[in-house]
């Protein structure tokens, strides 16, 4: 509305401003021609009727007027219009000059111009010739280009409002959807997502909603599986505690298996302590503050020291532990977690292996770190392979159990390699045994 009422006045003032220069123009040369033929005949030969004929040609009235600026000969003979020149007009007049003026007359709606041309006879201004006209058309013209943007201005708010309607019913639609997608989430309605039905902000809004809706179900989904699996590690562990100290207690016990006891209770509670202490070291892990601390150090060195810290272990299992250990490969990485890492994928294979090998070799491939640890064991099934980064997933409990492991190991390996901005694949074959590949970034990669 607004842009219809400025073009409007706009359009009124340029077509007033188009007809008044037309008309000026017009008087100008008919006035530049009059003056042609009152030289020729001489001002004292015009006569009133003459001035009328003249007159005709611009349909307006035509004055002559002496050097003093008084009306001489008029084509309204004595009854027209009384006509005096200003001062300013006669000095322009004997300055040789036309003379362009615009006014109005009271009771009459057309503006009218005059214009006033200096007759020179033998190079002296003698007289002058004055025409006036009204600008004829103005107010029609006005009026119509009024009428035009009131129909237009009409149109445009009825077309206005229809788009804006429907413009805002699209952008209250997506606000409603986020009110009610926010208040199904803050009543723990983790499955809520919110329609995306448009591209603007609004929408991206939306996404976003979606997008963290996902990342906080996801991380409650890993919190209560989380919790799940503590309640049952805990339980089991718990429970034949307070089941041997009851038998000690009620002195069920013979004294010759006293021994035995204290030391099933001791390995509970070793089996709790390890479990509490990875799941701290998890969860640091896990954190997106936590820092690694890079060095440059020998992994062939660091596989050799883990192998042989876990040679009791594979003794028991009556399994031995390979490394190959023919060259020096240096690497970039947290040595402490690199020992971890190394400590538990060495331990699961144990845990799977019984009278064979486990093989722990690196070499470099492409200049890249690449570390494997495979052994001959019972293998795992395809359909397992993705599920054993889960925290307490555990592909046979009774072995797990039997060497006090709380099934967080690879999720650790997998939080350690994640941090170095590497990669693990495992491949595993049933009867066949099992290899887990690790590749490191190249020592000019940036770890953070």
């Amino acid at each position: 509305m607004l842009a219809m009422i400025v073009w409007g006045a706009a359009s009124s003032v340029f077509i007033e401003n188009y007809m008044q220069r037309s008309t000026q123009e017009q008087l100008l040369n008919t006035g530049e021609e009059i003056n042609q033929v009152i030289g020729l005949m001489g001002p004292g030969q015009i006569s009133v009727s003459f001035l009328r004929l003249l007159s005709q040609q611009f349909d307006g009235e035509l004055y002559l007027t002496d050097t003093n600026g008084q009306v001489v000969a008029s084509s309204q003979g004595p009854g027209g219009m009384r006509l005096m020149l200003s001062e300013d007009v006669r000095k322009d007049i004997l300055a040789g000059k036309n003379v362009t003026r615009a006014w109005e007359i009271p009771g009459n709606e057309e503006r009218v111009i005059t214009v006033a041309t200096p007759i020179i006879q033998g190079n002296q201004v003698s007289g002058a010739i004055v025409l006036a006209a009204p600008v004829k058309g103005v107010k029609a013209a006005t009026k119509a280009v009024q009428s035009q943007v009131g129909r237009a201005s009409i149109i445009a708010l009825i077309l206005g409002a229809v788009v804006s309607l429907g413009v805002a019913y699209q952008m209250t639609a997506q606000i409603r959807e986020i009110s009610h997608g926010t208040k199904r989430f803050a009543r723990e309605d983790m499955e809520c997502r919110i329609p995306v039905i448009t591209n603007d902000e609004l929408g991206e809004v939306a996404q976003s909603f979606n997008e963290m809706a996902e990342r906080i179900a996801s991380n409650a989904a890993k919190r209560r599986n989380l919790l799940a699996g503590v309640s049952h590690e805990v339980r089991t562990p718990l429970t034949n505690i307070r089941g041997y100290v009851e038998a000690l207690r009620d002195k069920v016990i013979p004294p010759e298996d006293m021994d035995q006891t204290l030391d099933m209770i001791h390995d509970e509670a070793l089996f709790m302590e390890k479990m509490v202490s990875d799941l701290i070291d998890l969860s640091r892990l896990e954190s997106e503050h936590y820092q690694l601390n890079l060095t440059e150090f020998n992994l062939t060195d660091l596989m050799t020291k883990v192998a042989q810290k876990l040679q009791q272990l594979a003794a028991r299992r009556n399994t031995c532990i390979v490394v190959d250990d023919d060259s020096e490969l240096p690497v970039t990485a947290d040595e402490i977690r690199m020992e971890q890492l190394l400590t538990n994928l060495i331990k699961n294979a144990l845990q799977f292996t019984e009278n064979g090998q486990v093989v722990v070799s690196a070499r470099l491939d492409a200049e890249t770190p690449v570390i494997s640890v495979s052994d001959n064991g019972i293998g795992i099934e395809k359909e397992q392979i993705p599920l054993l980064f889960d925290s307490f997933y555990k592909v046979d409990p009774s072995r797990s159990k039997h060497h006090a492991e709380s099934g967080l190991g690879l999720a650790m390996v997998n939080s350690i390699v994640k941090l170095h901005n590497g990669s693990i694949n495992i491949d595993s074959e049933p009867g066949q045994g099992t290899t887990v590949t690790i590749v490191l970034p190249r020592p000019s990669t940036k770890v953070l």
